[in-house]
């Protein structure tokens, strides 16, 4: 039989360690946008991106840019859900 938690303490104990997850996963994000960004793969395509949207005006966003704004969205609501008072 499933046990659903009913104690306020524990369902404020579920909400922080969900931030904490929360938090770890937009770190990890953020890091793998870094690590995209810094290789020598993720500037040349970062290049060709700029070249192309040059070349025909369509708006293209490189794909760390996207790890970089998830992350953060990832991170500030794990913060929320950490400090976040009952």
């Amino acid at each position: 039989m499933i046990r659903f938690p009913h104690k306020l303490y524990e369902i404020a104990l579920m909400k922080q360690i969900i931030g904490i997850i929360f938090i770890f996963a937009g770190g990890w994000l953020v890091y793998t946008g870094y690590s995209e960004a810094d290789s020598i793969a993720g500037k040349a395509r970062t290049k060709l991106i700029d070249l192309k949207n040059d070349i025909d005006g369509k708006n293209r966003t490189p794909r760390q840019y996207w790890y970089y704004g998830s992350g953060a969205l990832l991170i500030v609501a794990g913060a929320g859900l950490v400090m976040r008072k009952n």
